[in-house]
């Protein structure tokens, strides 16, 4: 078995430049009755991220194959029949060969930075005003502390007593992990910022320090527990991650990537922290979105998946569906959706044939 997992470990990146999977799913959408059906594309997780954001039930698997990435175009310029979008996780390689044919593209994820620039009350004035009165409380009424760590020993509990329930409790069976030894390369490159409350240390943040930011890597509750939730460990962690950030006279912290979803949770919370949406620059791969025709099913999607794809210029811009667009239904959207990074809405809607172009202010 360790030969068989070494020899696909190195021919994996190989034949995932040329083959894919490929699977046609159906199921009903979670904002109405409409069957819907989708043709993914891709070797990633991300096709189970989509799903359960969209489908009410697990969606049932009408068809699933392998298919060779270099003539997708072909699949894709004609998909299968009655397929309502198709969205492929492809290398950027083949990007010339489907430029002219997708509707949209974009990344999986986006970079989330959080400003520094200014006095701390400054940094304080840019959280949204809910996280203005957390880091009140934190501050004043919590008895929450922190401190730095290089002890191998509290990486240790952290790995295995925080991070690992956290993201499990989280994620579940969509939790990519990585191993002790992977996290503990990082540990020795950077330090934790370890959260307490009297004499307990309750929560904790992997974290290194490259060039002007501070990158905020990886996080952890003790054992997961709702009651230090509650108490304020987690928010903790941006709180003193930013004051240290600012003490050692750093320009940003770094929050690392989010699903590009508007709606996506970590996304949101990353945002009332102040944080400033950035296209994705290192990843080799790209979201491509193909909508044969379009319809109120297709609507019904992009309303369920506020997707963040690259506009003009690598620009992001937020893809949303909207029932109805007129000028509450727009000062509404702008409203939840505004975001600093975010320059524009591009929103579709029932009975009109073009996308409706919201510009953005996010200052």
């Amino acid at each position: 078995m360790g030969l068989l997992h070494t020899v696909k470990k190195y021919i994996h990146p190989v034949t995932s430049l040329v083959l894919g999977r490929a699977s046609v799913v159906e199921g009903v959408l979670k904002n109405g009755n409409r069957p819907f059906r989708c043709l993914f594309i891709g070797n990633s997780d991300f096709t189970n991220y989509i799903s359960q954001r969209t489908f009410a039930e697990n969606p049932g698997v009408l068809r699933h194959w392998r298919t060779w990435i270099p003539s997708v175009d072909k699949l894709l310029a004609h998909p299968p029949a009655d397929v309502d979008i198709c969205i492929a996780l492809l290398p950027d390689r083949y990007d010339v060969k489907i430029d002219n044919i997708h509707s949209f593209k974009g990344k999986q994820f986006v970079v989330q930075r959080i400003d520094l620039s200014g006095t701390i009350e400054d940094v304080k004035n840019r959280f949204h005003k809910t996280k203005r009165q957390t880091s009140k409380n934190i501050l004043v009424k919590s008895g929450l502390t922190y401190r730095i760590s290089n002890d191998l020993e509290d990486f240790d509990r952290f790995y295995r007593s925080m991070f690992l329930p956290l993201i499990r409790g989280k994620y579940a069976d969509l939790a990519s992990i990585e191993s002790f030894e992977e996290m503990k390369r990082f540990f020795l490159q950077g330090f934790l910022l370890l959260v307490s409350h009297g004499d307990k240390v309750v929560s904790g943040a992997l974290c290194i320090v490259k060039g002007d930011r501070l990158c905020f890597r990886r996080s952890g509750v003790l054992d997961a527990d709702e009651k230090y939730i509650k108490m304020g460990a987690q928010n903790a962690l941006y709180l003193f991650n930013i004051m240290h950030a600012k003490s050692l006279g750093l320009k940003f912290v770094d929050a690392m990537m989010s699903d590009a979803m508007m709606n996506d949770g970590v996304y949101r919370a990353k945002l009332e922290w102040g944080a400033t949406a950035y296209p994705d620059e290192e990843s080799d791969s790209s979201v491509y979105y193909f909508i044969p025709r379009y319809s109120e099913k297709v609507v019904d999607f992009f309303e369920l998946n506020p997707v963040i794809v690259h506009g003009t210029e690598n620009r992001l811009t937020g893809i949303v569906g909207s029932p109805k667009i007129d000028e509450a239904a727009e000062k509404e959207l702008c409203n939840q959706y505004k975001a600093p990074g975010i320059e524009n809405l591009l929103v579709m809607t029932s009975g009109i044939g073009e996308l409706r172009n919201i510009p953005l202010e996010t200052t």
